[in-house]
């Protein structure tokens, strides 16, 4: 179940970083113009909504960086221990062989 964990929640904080970045273009590209509009119009409610949507995106961002660092030290860590338990067992098997 681990391996399979880690590989399913690998791939989807992947999916989840493609989505996240895709959202974050569209935003930039988009929401300038829009926020623009808002604030030349005096909508300054749309205005600082953008802004609570620009801040909750990028939030996310690094939520989700976060979690894909953590995810990849735990890989890696996974991956010394059964270094380590393969490297054990095979010097255990060469000492009964002596």
């Amino acid at each position: 179940m681990g391996d399979n964990f880690l590989w399913i929640s690998g791939n989807t904080l992947a999916q989840m970083r493609l989505l996240i970045e895709g959202a974050i273009v569209l935003f930039e590209n988009e929401a300038s113009t829009l926020l623009h509009l808002a604030v030349t119009n005096k909508q300054y409610s749309a205005s600082g909504a953008f802004d609570t949507i620009g801040t909750a995106i990028y939030n996310l961002r690094k939520h989700i960086c976060d979690m894909q660092a953590a995810h990849t030290r735990e890989v890696l860590r996974e991956c010394a221990d059964d270094q380590s338990v393969q490297d054990h067992s095979t010097g255990s098997e060469s000492a009964n062989a002596r």
